[in-house]
C-alpha cells in the first residue's frame, strides 16, 4: 500500500504587546486589534475543530 499523506508544519502565533494583540498563521496576519479591557482575566486555546487530533511540535509559550 502506498502512503500518500503529506505532512507539513504550520507556524502560528499570538502576540500581545502593550494594548495590541496580533494573531498569525505562517506569517499571514489573521487578527490585529486593541486588547479589550473587559473581562480582566482571559485565556488562549490551541486546538482543532470538534476536538480532533492535533500534534504540536516544538510548542513554546512564554511571557515577557
Amino acid at each position: 500500500m502506498l502512503n500518500t499523506h503529506i505532512y507539513y508544519l504550520i507556524a502560528s502565533s499570538v502576540l500581545t504587546q502593550g494594548q495590541q494583540v496580533l494573531a498569525s498563521v505562517d506569517g499571514s496576519v489573521l487578527y490585529k486589534d486593541d486588547v479589550k479591557h473587559s473581562p480582566k482575566n482571559g485565556f488562549v486555546a490551541l486546538g482543532t475543530d470538534r476536538f480532533g487530533i492535533a500534534d504540536f511540535d516544538d510548542l513554546a509559550i512564554s511571557a515577557s
